[in-house]
């Protein structure tokens, strides 16, 4: 594991090359100043030794320092980078491929960078979103009526137990049982990324991402409920991204 002086003389070469790719990684904070910073930010870049580095705004604010008036960083703190929506949107429209950390670096992308980020607004790395996408995908082919088998071998999966016990995991009930679907959705805000989770048509868990926590008490309410959860769409998504934007 990468030590903190290491990363942070990474993220400082970041800061000097205003590198996009570290968007949403980390925000830096002046101490001469008490202003906090996105790394692309054009101001002049500050000695080493007059700097802290925190890996939210939230961190940021709370550490006693003010929006920079030049990047807003509480603006783009929602905001995706561009390498980013693009690999997901890789993702998400090849479920069964899996992007290995060989091709990562083909795409001119570090594994690291791209873990860090997956860790901090999705709450997994890169890879466990790879396989959740894959159980999302094989949630919907049984809803939608596909035999286990042939759906699990079509995401990838080794063997039919495996499929099960991963499926198991991820749902909180086996491929064969089918009941009410908790809809969850990740929800970019001000402040960092949160979950929201709703059950018929009324929201009942919205956690910040930072930490395991969220997957802890989605896997409770699915348990407690007796109802797989599944990434899909609900009309009070929408309505809620907004509130949250307005009320941060």
């Amino acid at each position: 594991m990468e030590s903190k002086a290491l990363i942070w003389d990474q993220w400082y070469a970041a800061l000097l090359a205003r590198d996009e790719a570290y968007e949403g990684v980390f925000f830096v904070g002046v101490k001469s100043t008490g202003i906090f910073c996105r790394p692309t930010c054009p101001a002049r870049k500050p000695k080493r030794s007059n700097i802290v580095f925190f890996e939210s705004s939230l961190e940021a604010s709370k550490g006693g320092f003010r929006p920079c008036k030049r990047c807003h960083p509480l603006q783009s703190a929602n905001q995706s980078p561009d390498w980013i929506e693009d690999l997901i949107r890789a993702v998400e429209n090849n479920p069964d491929v899996r992007i290995t950390d060989h091709e990562i670096v083909k795409r001119g992308l570090d594994p690291s960078v791209l873990r860090r980020w997956f860790k901090k607004h999705r709450g997994m790395t890169f890879h466990a979103f790879q396989r959740e996408l894959a159980l999302q995908n094989a949630q919907q082919q049984l809803l939608n009526g596909e035999k286990i088998s042939a759906v699990a071998y079509s995401n990838r999966f080794e063997s039919l137990s495996g499929f099960t016990d991963a499926y198991r995991r991820y749902t909180g009930s086996k491929p064969s049982q089918t009941n009410h679907l908790i809809y969850c959705h990740p929800l970019e805000t001000p402040l960092g990324p949160m979950l929201a989770a709703i059950y018929n048509e009324k929201i009942i868990m919205l956690e910040f991402m930072y930490q395991d926590r969220h997957s802890l008490q989605l896997r409770k309410l699915s348990k407690k409920l007796k109802s797989q959860h599944i990434a899909g769409p609900s009309r009070l998504f929408s309505p809620l991204k907004d509130w949250l934007n307005s009320y941060f």
